[in-house]
Parts: C-alpha cells; sequence; structure tokens
C-alpha cells in the first residue's frame, strides 16, 4: 500500500514504506532427486518458487529440517505476493517443526503486520530478538510495529537498538525519523532523514519524508524541493506525488495540487489518500460534485479513512445536505483509528465541532473530549495543520 511506504523494511521500499524483508538465509542439502525443486525453491520468487516449494513438499523425501526450510521459503513468497493468511500457515508449521527458525517468526511477524495485528507481530518479533539479539532488522520491525500501534516512544527505543547494533542502517534512521515526526518533534526528524540520505543518497523514500518533516514545520517550499528529489529519483514514487500535492494544497495552489493527486491515483488507483485530499482540493475550488465523488472513493477503498468523513462532510454541508454531512461526520467522530495521527485527529476534532454547530452537540460529547490538535484542514485556514504519519 502507498501509505505503508514512508517506513522502510518497508515499509514498508519498506517496499517501504517504513518495514524491512528478511533475508532468507537457507542452508543444507534439499533431498537428492528433487535437486531442480530445491534450486527454483531456493532460488525463484512468486508462483514458480511456490510451486517448486509445493512439490519438495508433497514428496514425502525431505528431512524435518530441510521440510521446515521449504516451508519458510514458500512462506515468504505467499507473503510477497500479499497473500498473509497463507504464508502464516506455512510459517506456522515451519515453527512446529523447528522453533528455533528465527527467519520463521521475522516473517510471520512481517504477515501479521500487514494484516494489521500488531500485537501479534510484535509477539513474534520479540521471539525473534529472543533467539537473535543482535540482529538489527527485528529491532527495525518491531519499531514499525510499535509505531503502527501510535507508541512512538518504544518505537524509538527500538530503533536506537538497531543503530547501536548496525550505525549504517539507512532505514533505522529513516524509520526513527518517522517516529519523531509522528511525535511532532520535527527537527529531531530531519536530523535523522538527513543521516539516512547520507548513508543512501538514492532512496526516494527517505527525501519525501524530510519534505514531509518540511511540510510539517509549515516549510512548504523547502517541502516541494524534497519531494521534487523524490520524483527525480523515482518518477514512479505515487506517494512523492500526494506529498507534493498536499503541500501545494496548503500553499492554496489547487489546481497544481490536483495535478499531483492525479498522477498519484494514475500510478496508484487505489490509493486513498491521494482521491480524499483530490476530493478535499474540489471542496476548496467549490466544484463540489466531483468533490464527493472523491472522497465517496476514498470511503470505498479504506472504509476507516477518517479525513475523507470529515471533507466529504464539509461538501455536503456547503450544498446544504445537512442529514447526510452530520452522517459523516458523525463517522468521524465514532470510528475507531488504530493510529490517531494530528491529521487524523484535526479531522476528528471539526467533524465534532460541525456536529455543534448543527445541533448534534450531545453526540459529538458522547465520542470522548476534544483534542488539543488544532482543528484546521489544508486549504481551511492558516496555518494548517502540523500533520504526522501518512496523509
Amino acid at each position: 500500500m502507498a501509505n505503508s511506504d514512508r517506513f522502510c523494511d518497508r515499509r514498508e521500499k519498506a517496499v517501504h514504506r517504513f518495514l524491512l524483508f528478511s533475508a532468507l538465509m537457507l542452508t543444507g542439502i534439499f533431498a537428492a532427486g528433487c535437486a531442480d525443486d530445491s534450486a527454483q525453491c531456493y532460488t525463484a520468487t512468486g508462483d514458480v518458487a511456490i510451486a517448486a516449494c509445493s512439490r519438495l513438499i508433497a514428496s514425502g523425501r525431505l528431512s524435518s529440517s530441510d521440510l521446515g526450510l521449504a516451508y519458510i521459503k514458500r512462506g515468504i513468497a505467499y507473503r510477497v505476493k500479499g497473500d498473509d493468511d497463507r504464508a502464516i500457515t506455512d510459517l506456522n508449521e515451519a515453527i512446529r517443526l523447528d522453533p528455533k527458525y528465527t527467519i520463521a517468526y521475522t516473517n510471520r511477524g512481517y504477515a501479521y503486520h500487514n494484516k494489521g495485528d500488531y500485537d501479534r507481530a510484535i509477539a513474534d518479533y520479540d521471539q525473534a530478538i529472543k533467539l537473535d539479539p543482535k540482529h538489527a532488522e527485528d529491532y527495525v520491525n518491531r519499531g514499525y510495529a510499535y509505531d503502527s500501534k501510535g507508541n512512538y516512544d518504544r518505537a524509538i527505543a527500538d530503533y536506537d537498538e538497531a543503530i547501536r547494533l548496525n550505525p549504517k542502517h539507512a532505514n533505522a534512521y529513516n524509520n526513527r525519523g518517522n517516529a519523531y515526526d509522528n511525535k511532532g518533534d520535527y527537527d529531531r526528524a530531519i536530523a535523522d532523514f538527513n543521516e539516512a540520505i547520507r548513508l543512501n543518497p538514492n532512496d526516494a523514500v527517505f527525501y519525501d519524508n524530510r519534505g514531509y518533516a518540511y511540510d510539517n514545520k509549515g516549510d512548504y517550499d523547502h517541502a516541494i524541493a524534497e519531494y521534487n528529489q523524490a520524483i527525480r529519483l523515482d518518477p514512479k514514487y505515487a506517494n512523492a506525488y500526494n506529498d507534493r500535492g498536499y503541500a501545494y494544497d496548503n500553499k492554496g495552489d489547487y489546481d497544481r495540487a490536483i495535478a499531483d493527486y492525479n498522477q498519484a491515483i494514475k500510478l496508484d488507483p487505489k490509493y486513498a489518500s491521494a482521491y480524499a485530499h483530490r476530493g478535499n482540493a474540489y471542496r476548496q475550488k467549490s466544484d463540489i460534485e466531483r468533490a464527493i465523488k472523491d472522497l465517496s472513493e476514498a470511503i470505498h477503498l479504506s472504509p476507516d479513512y477518517i479525513p475523507a468523513y470529515t471533507y466529504r462532510g464539509l461538501a455536503y454541508e456547503k450544498m446544504s445536505d445537512l442529514d447526510r454531512a452530520r452522517a459523516d461526520f458523525n463517522a468521524a467522530v465514532t470510528l475507531r483509528a488504530g493510529n490517531m495521527t494530528p491529521t487524523t485527529q484535526a479531522a476528528r476534532n471539526i467533524a465534532r465541532e460541525r456536529l455543534t454547530a448543527l445541533g448534534e452537540g450531545n453526540a459529538a460529547a458522547a465520542a470522548g473530549p476534544v483534542a488539543s490538535t488544532p482543528s484546521i484542514l489544508p486549504g481551511d485556514a492558516s496555518p494548517p495543520p502540523a500533520a504526522s504519519g501518512r496523509r
């Protein structure tokens, strides 16, 4: 998903954005007579690897140790394909065969993370670290899981340990920068992104994240320069277009913002955030029909994306459809958000305020107290919110 791309495990780019893929260090020799399948299972990827590993597993000729390795390799192939349930099933079997397979815990944790089950992911990374406490990647992965839960201090502690173990771990600096950014400590975030870029000056994600921190400081021109560099390095990086569009949004340049959101959506047609922000830009231009169409698509793609409900509620309110506006504001107030970033909190605060203004004060109060985050969304006032977490 595009939104996870700011983490390098990442995910994580951590993929990214944000988690790191574990390298499969398979050792040992597969059973005689399975040479071709063992070679493909070991070296191939995707469906080719899955088919070869499946034949090996079904052959009945593997030792317990080699069978576990085949399950691990097939589980990783499923995970990379996005089939996390099958990946978990295979990795469960590998762990049953040998509870000391560190890489099985690491990859199962990654699959659980992809499914949003951060507690199980953390439990698996705990076990991997217990088995190999000097493996920096597992601290990075566990830190990312804590980050996804909104526990930024524990995330930073894990990234600190990863950096202690490997001071040249660019992704650990990147992810720690993201955690500081989420805490609103933008200067420390920028310092970490600087170090990540020094260690790896050709990673577009690092420039995008540094731009994001400058954006959060209100330095939109500097942010745009960083996004430009990210796009130069990776012209197909949808996040950079979305983020640059957001910076143009904050400058009130809605046409340029829409052009960037268009490109982000072209590159990633399921990018909910890009639809939401393009819809909000159309709302700012009073093109309410297009705004509602985009915001509805964002909600279809990501039903728990709170800012889309607030933006759409504001659009409905602008066209005097108050029943639909109230319904969207109520959704923004009551939906459960796993990681309550300042941008999400600002959207929730605005929804509460609008419900009160529209005579729904009791419903707004029932959802809990308003946080101290300013109730400002891009284009609605100056200055715009200090967003953190992917928009």
